[in-house]
């Protein structure tokens, strides 16, 4: 009766996710993703001169639409009563693919506000940083960066799908403390050399 009764309670707790989550990802990925689209078309191709604002809206966004491409098999799990049906593998690369993209768009958001802090506190510094040829240095560091983080994450096996068909996001507490560990290391190294070069 007990047991009867949790598996009742953990069913009703993730229930909510086959109508809220697709509710939140379809009206996302119809929006953004020819939204994101164009923006990248346009920043890419139609500005010029390349400014560092313009290589950063465009690696901005590249990383969302890599996110939404992920989207339709996130909105396949949640309508299918979240049952993966896709494999190990796949549940492993979308699922680092989703969350590395968002990281990877808070990245260049703060790029963002950089250049435009730099650009309001230190004019003259500024002036001898704003080539595109900087902020694509910068860009092609983070991606780098990115593809390793994502390398090691698919390598690790945070995300697999379990015998039961669902994808799950840490398989067991030793790999979400491994993920989080590393997770850290990155944010207090980034942190410690941007307060080395700007400070």
């Amino acid at each position: 009766m007990h047991l009867q009764l949790i598996s009742k309670i953990k069913y009703i707790s993730f229930k909510y996710q086959y109508y809220f989550f697709p509710a939140v990802y379809i009206p996302a990925l119809i929006i953004g993703l020819p939204g994101n689209l164009a923006a990248l078309f346009v920043f890419t191709f139609r500005v010029t001169p390349r400014t560092a604002f313009s290589v950063y809206i465009s690696n901005l966004a590249l990383a969302d639409v890599a996110i939404l491409c992920t989207l339709p098999f996130r909105i396949h799990y949640h309508l299918n009563g979240n049952n993966w049906v896709f494999g190990d593998v796949a549940c492993r690369v979308t699922g680092i693919l989703f969350f590395a993209n968002i990281y990877m768009s808070i990245c260049f958001m703060t790029c963002i506000c950089v250049d435009r802090y730099m650009a309001t506190v230190y004019p003259h510094t500024y002036l001898r940083l704003r080539s595109a040829r900087c902020s694509l240095v910068v860009s092609v560091v983070l991606w780098l960066v990115a593809g390793v983080a994502i390398l090691v994450f698919i390598v690790m096996g945070p995300l697999e799908s379990n015998a039961e068909d669902s994808c799950l996001i840490f398989s067991n507490e030793r790999e979400l403390r491994k993920t989080v560990h590393f997770l850290f290391s990155l944010y207090f190294k980034a942190h410690f050399l941007f307060s080395l070069f700007f400070s």
